[in-house]
């Protein structure tokens, strides 16, 4: 696609997950005025990473993805490259040399063939993990199970993208509409803070007000797909959109963030199950970039509720959710040791990721209405892995540049 331009279509995207930004980066290489809008304090979506500030960091959503498709292996070749992503071979539980058949890359812990670090994939093929896991990913020789992951957080990638300087990043604003006028898509603003879905600080004004006055020519949304159908509102033109995405089926997933003083000491990195309430646990220094207890203040692990568990428990208050998961989890470490576990963990903190698991994709890459100048995109499309929601910002990037005649190509 050709270099940008202030004069082209202006464009709102609203979420700065790698669907919205990679739609919005295709487009605005492509001549388009890009605006996102992410009510978050910064993009990622569920490749999320928090960060304290006393040195910890946890990767709570996504914990890896894969790359197969020869696109997006060139973009991972890109992001390595610019040292925002980087292989991860982390010794797993039952069989360290063994590479994985990952699933994909949200986090959907427990379940195979659809998205998420934690799957309950079966181990692949001998072979030397380090050196496969090493090799580029734009080598067509490369495995496609490789694992990688965001440098120095899961967030990297995303991170790298918004602050390419193509495209405008309006974080921590909330769209509550968006209506469909003869003049093209407008947006309303969500003015309310806290509580389910809604920004967690009072959102800027001025930039608020901004918004809500500006003229869009399109509105891309990619948010979950069952959040879609209330920013569409009642408008009748926009009811095919709304139909498109109920079919769309997306389970909960209780993410526990635990730090430890000391290292805890298990011969593995990582444990998936396919069964039980606990489905992956990992060490977070195994990961590139990452800081250990030598270098830290501590040992960051990451522990996901199995789905049965998260729909089971999804209305917990996280309190609760976090003592449970932290007992389940200090008993693994326990049993994995053959020796009492570790000390009590001085980080235990529980996140509840609502629409997290993609059980039943809308098996389309995107939806684009040209008549209301309104599409939809999200990993929820396709396979719930980081790399359909490449995939499916791409593919309503190239929907709407034809709609726009806005110059494509590489």
């Amino acid at each position: 696609m050709s270099a940008s331009s202030n004069n082209g279509p202006r464009i709102a995207v609203v979420g700065a997950g790698l669907a919205g930004l990679v739609a919005g980066d295709l487009l605005a290489t492509a001549g388009a005025n890009i605006t996102v809008i992410e009510k978050a304090r910064g993009p990622g979506g569920r490749a999320a990473t928090r960060r304290y500030d006393d040195g910890w960091r946890f990767d709570h959503g996504m914990q890896y993805f894969t790359a197969r498709s020869e696109s997006f292996r060139a973009e991972v070749a890109r992001w390595c490259d610019a040292g925002v992503v980087a292989p991860w071979s982390p010794r797993l539980e039952g069989d360290a040399e063994s590479s994985p058949d990952p699933g994909g890359s949200l986090p959907d812990a427990g379940r195979r063939g659809a998205g998420g670090g934690a799957t309950g994939a079966k181990g692949g093929q001998d072979q030397d993990r380090d050196e496969d896991h090493a090799t580029p990913p734009s080598d067509p020789s490369a495995p496609t199970d490789a694992w990688f992951v965001g440098v120095p957080g899961s967030n990297a990638p995303c991170q790298w993208l918004a602050e390419s300087g193509r495209m405008l990043l309006r974080a921590g604003v909330r769209v509550d509409r968006i209506t469909s006028t003869s003049d093209g898509p407008r947006l309303t603003m969500d003015r309310a803070v806290g509580g389910p879905g809604r920004v967690r600080y009072a959102p800027d004004q001025s930039i608020v007000e901004a918004l809500e006055a500006m003229a869009f020519d399109a509105v891309l949304v990619t948010a979950p797909a069952p959040q879609i159908g209330p920013l569409l509102g009642d408008a009748p033109e926009l009811a095919d959109l709304v139909r498109a995405s109920g079919a769309v089926r997306l389970a909960p997933c209780w993410a526990l963030m635990l730090g430890f003083v000391r290292s805890v000491d298990v011969p593995w990195d990582v444990r998936r199950r396919s069964d039980g309430p606990v489905s992956w646990m990992a060490r977070e220094a195994s990961k590139p970039g990452r800081h250990g207890p030598a270098d830290g203040p501590g040992e960051s692990w990451m522990v996901h509720a199995s789905p049965d568990w998260s729909a089971e428990h999804v209305e917990l208050d996280r309190e609760t959710a976090a003592d449970r998961l932290r007992d389940m989890a200090m008993s693994a470490f326990e049993e994995a040791g053959g020796r009492p576990g570790p000390e009590a963990p001085v980080v235990c903190t529980a996140h509840r990721w609502r629409y997290a698991l993609v059980t039943e994709p809308a098996n389309e890459p995107c939806i684009w209405n040209a008549a209301v100048r309104v599409g939809i995109a999200g990993d929820w499309g396709l396979a719930g892995r980081f790399e359909s929601a490449f995939t499916s910002g791409r593919a309503l990037a190239e929907a709407v540049a034809g709609s726009f005649d806005l110059m494509s190509g590489d």
